[in-house]
């Protein structure tokens, strides 16, 4: 529980990860900074072509950090991860930021 002032919040789970990525879109500057904006999903592809849809992708203008979002709830098997995480490595592979 975290109290502040005269307010009180209660640590809830979130009942699908539909409802997290919502709450991912209506924070994003809380999340990740007041001069980001958020991009919703698509889909990012290796030059072979091997692709994946995160869930979206946060930018930060201020700090010039971009973000890959994925919102997983922990009741997950960790091998749930494994493929994406291979391919969006894969795929991060190919993105150019601009800063060569």
């Amino acid at each position: 529980m975290l109290i502040f002032k005269d307010t009180k919040f209660i640590k809830s789970p979130f009942d699908s990860e539909a409802e997290l990525e919502q709450v991912i879109v209506d924070n994003y500057e809380y999340l990740f900074g007041p001069t980001s904006f958020y991009l919703p999903k698509a889909k990012i592809k290796t030059a072979d072509g091997v692709g994946t849809i995160p869930d979206g992708f946060a930018i930060d203008i201020g700090q010039r950090k971009w973000y890959l979002v994925e919102a997983e709830l922990m009741h997950h098997s960790v091998w749930n991860l494994e493929p994406y995480r291979s391919t969006s490595d894969k795929a991060n592979i190919g993105i150019s930021t601009g800063n060569h």
